[in-house]
């Protein structure tokens, strides 16, 4: 049976069914291998079968801590870390404005204490 067909199903007994809401019961479904892919004949849909042991699927979705073990078993893909390319200008690393105004700042704190050093009050 196609999602079409159970949507349209679900709706003759009475109850309003959205599309996607059936989408993602049906991918519920399949996770606890309850139902299967199937061709279906006549339809260029695809649809969906019981398998032969639904009944077990059925017992791990009604208890809760197996649902979640179920759940966690598919891994969603792992993202690589973005590269962060480091500058190489300058003791700081820095480009641009900021390693301009370092550098002036730099400078007016480098003068007192040149005098100092001078003076032979500081190292």
């Amino acid at each position: 049976m196609t999602i079409k067909g159970m949507r349209n199903h679900i709706e003759s007994t009475g109850v309003k069914a959205a599309y996607g809401a059936v989408k993602h019961a049906v991918i519920q479904l399949e996770k606890f291998n309850v139902i299967s892919p199937a061709v279906v004949e006549g339809s260029p849909w695809l649809g969906y079968k019981l398998n032969d042991n639904y009944k077990d699927g059925l017992k791990l979705q009604a208890s809760s801590s197996k649902r979640h073990m179920v759940r966690k078993q598919v891994h969603k893909p792992v993202e690589k870390p973005v590269k962060v390319i480091e500058t190489t200008y300058g003791p700081w690393r820095q480009t641009g404005e900021p390693a301009r105004l370092q550098v002036m700042f730099n400078e007016l704190l480098a003068k007192p204490r040149a005098k100092r050093i001078k003076r032979g009050l500081a190292v």
